[in-house]
């Protein structure tokens, strides 16, 4: 069952390589479709890790495969947003949200499993996570960043980023000797930070440009852009396979 497992991940990561070729040469539904199935083996991998480790935590095993279902999700409705681009604003809104309830299911498991009533490995996550998200939303004009109506849920969503990722860090600390599963939640949550600082890029950073009929008109500065496309991608896809292979390690 073992080889199993690392048998999806290999055919998980030709499949992400398969989507990044046809989202950069084609887009639209391809793309979509493409993505979609990067996605699915992510959750493959997950679920036959799970089987495969009689030690892992059910509870926990079937908490991070609820929040990778989410996060195929949210990566459905993402991509739809590009094949329907008169519908751009309801298919952020609602991705931002699957991605939101997968966050909160990695931290649920994390919390119900590993929680010993330790203050630290709560309040220190939440403070860290806090203020990072109040710096990246409310200083994100700064850097030329405009949320508009999505700054409420970019605070939001950036919070549960944060806080997954400092709580992953915490736990590495303070569990006894450093372990593959602590290290791989950790690199996971950087991985998830990566990906949606690139990607806010490409959704909140504009500039005044002249269009075609010599009006001046704001417009994304780096939409689309393969270099972008390519990181927040790579960067997003090796988070939710090391989240799945945790689960093999547990």
């Amino acid at each position: 069952m073992g080889y199993f497992v690392y048998a999806l991940l290999a055919i998980g990561i030709l499949a992400t390589a398969l989507f990044l070729y046809v989202r950069i040469k084609k887009g639209g539904l391809p793309g979509t479709l493409t993505k979609t199935l990067a996605s699915v083996f992510f959750i493959l991998t997950g679920a036959v890790a799970f089987i495969a480790n009689p030690n892992c935590d059910r509870v926990f095993g079937l908490l991070i495969l609820v929040g990778l279902v989410f996060g195929l999700i949210g990566d459905i409705l993402l991509d739809l947003k590009y094949c329907y681009p008169q519908d751009n604003e309801l298919y952020t809104f609602s991705g931002m949200g699957a991605f939101a309830l997968g966050h909160i299911s990695y931290l649920t498991a994390v919390y119900y499993t590993f929680y010993t009533g330790n203050l630290v490995t709560l309040l220190v996550p939440i403070a860290v996570a806090t203020v990072i998200a109040c710096l990246v939303v409310f200083g994100g004009p700064m850097l030329g960043m405009k949320y508009g109506k999505f700054k409420v849920p970019a605070l939001v969503y950036a919070f549960l980023l944060t806080f997954m990722l400092t709580a992953n860090i915490i736990f590495l600390i303070v569990t006894p000797g450093v372990t593959a599963f602590w290290i791989i939640m950790a690199i996971g949550g950087l991985m998830f930070i990566a990906s949606d600082l690139a990607l806010s890029q490409t959704y909140f950073v504009y500039k005044k440009q002249i269009d075609e009929t010599g009006n001046e008109v704001e417009k994304l500065v780096y939409e689309n852009k393969p270099g972008f496309v390519i990181f927040i991608h790579v960067t997003y896809y090796a988070a939710q396979f090391l989240l799945a292979m945790a689960l093999f390690v547990f």
